[in-house]
This record gives C-alpha cells, structure tokens and sequence, in this order.
C-alpha cells in the first residue's frame, strides 16, 4: 500500500510547526522511498521546528546547519539528525545542571579513596544499593546483568556513561577479585546473581554516590537524585568515549560449579 503523504505541512494552535504524518504500514518497501520525497528545504522554514523523527522541538539552526546541502532527507538521515539534536541537548543540560569536566586520568586514584567502604559493603555490611538489590532478588528480578539490561534498568552511573561504568567496574574487579571469589561462596546475595551484576549493582553505584558528592558538593540523597537524573545525559556525552566498552563489561568465564548465568570473576 502506498504512503500517504499530505502534500503542505499545518501549525499547531501554539504555533509549533507539525511535520507531515506518515501513514505506513508494516512491511511497505515503498516506505523509505517515500521518506525521501521530503525535501530537507521542507524542515528549513519553520519558526517552532521539530525533529522530523520524534517530534521533540529542536534549534531552528542545528536543524538548518544539519539540512543545508544535503537534499532529501530520507529516513537514515532523519535518525542521524535525531541523534545529533539528543547529543547537543544533553551537553545543553550538562553545562546547565552544571555537571563537572570528568578527569579520567585521576579516576583511578579517586576510586582507590573508596576502597575501604566497598570492602565492608563486600563483606557484608548493609547499603543503600544493597538493599534495593537485595529486594530484587527476593522478588526474582535482575536473574543476570543480561536480564537487568532487556528491562530497561540502566546500570550507567549517571553522568559518568558507559566509560564510568566500564572504568568503576574493571577498577572493583582488579582490586577486590580474590575477595569476589571469595564472598561469593559466603554471601548469599553474591551466590544468588553472580559477582558481575553485584558489582555492577551494588558497589558501582555506591561507589559513583561518593564520587557525584565529591563532584557537586551535595549528600548522599542528592547524589543519588542526580545519578539517576543523568543517566541519559552521561550515556550521550560519553558516547565517542566507549568504544570497546561493552567488551570490557562482558562477564568473564564461568565457574564450572554454577550455573551458566551466574558469572564468578576471574584474575
């Protein structure tokens, strides 16, 4: 069935431009053709403009400076354009949440500062996360860090992304292994899920508490208020910055004792 495509695109009442709707239905080959028969002078002229995927209003020059030279726009590059405007709007509410310039080449020594509380959350002393975990588990939730990550819980630390994550973990993992291996046979809760989703659920968000405080000068409910707040922003700032990321949060091997989604850190 052919896309139908008004030919002239209307104005809401509050004067925000409505691109074209588009009527496609699933399976149409005609449909990226047709995509493409929107002309990127159509997204030039606006006074209120919108993202021509999500609809979000977006800067009237980002959008023409994206648009300019560039012809039809077809549906890859409306999902480029979308993705760029999500990308200045986060660096937007960085500079304006004033989150700090992440120094990642003193991260290894911040984190060493929060050794001494990650080994006594490690050997049994309750927290914050542990607790919210802990919960979870009761109720049979987050069964690996594979599961955690189809229902949509972020394990990204704020404002930190994917590198902090990948940066806070390998740091845990390097510093406290024989005592992951260790506690995993003792502790319940580790024995339940595996040493990798406890580090990444428990000790990388208390640890990432410590240092939003450090970075912002706020409490710990506060930090942990904006470590969830920022999880989308951190994501897309740090993007250029984690390539190879996800290899390096991919579980190590498998203890031959467990079963094959509980994952035991290996040196």
């Amino acid at each position: 069935m052919p896309v139908s495509m008004p030919s002239s695109i209307s104005a809401q009442a509050g004067g925000s431009a409505v691109l074209p709707e588009l009527h496609m239905e699933t399976g149409d080959h005609d449909s990226e053709s047709a995509l493409s028969e929107l002309d990127s002078s159509t997204f030039e002229d606006f006074e209120d403009p919108v993202c021509p995927l999500c609809r979000i209003p977006v800067d009237r020059d980002l959008l023409k400076s994206f648009t300019r030279g560039k012809g039809r726009l077809d549906f890859h590059r409306r999902q480029e354009f979308c993705h760029l405007h999500k990308k200045d709007s986060a660096h937007k509410i960085w500079k304006d949440k004033h989150y700090p310039v992440i120094k990642w080449e003193s991260m290894e020594s911040r984190i060493g500062q929060h050794f001494g509380k990650l080994e006594r959350i490690l050997r049994g002393q309750r927290s914050f996360y542990g607790d919210a975990f802990s919960e979870k588990v009761k109720a049979g939730q987050n069964k690996t860090v594979k599961t955690m990550v189809k229902a949509n819980q972020s394990l990204t630390p704020g404002y930190y992304g994917l590198k902090g994550l990948a940066t806070m973990s390998d740091s845990i993992i390097r510093k406290f292994s024989s005592l992951l291996r260790e506690r995993a046979v003792q502790d319940k809760l580790i024995a339940a899920r595996g040493s990798t989703a406890f580090v990444q659920s428990v000790l990388v968000p208390e640890l990432a508490v410590e240092l939003v405080m450090e970075d912002m000068g706020v409490k710990q409910d506060e930090a942990r208020t904006i470590l969830q707040e920022s999880i989308s922003v951190g994501e897309l700032v740090h993007e250029e910055e984690v390539q190879g990321v996800q290899e390096k949060l991919a579980p190590g091997p498998i203890s031959r004792e467990r079963s094959k989604d509980e994952v035991v850190v290996q040196d």
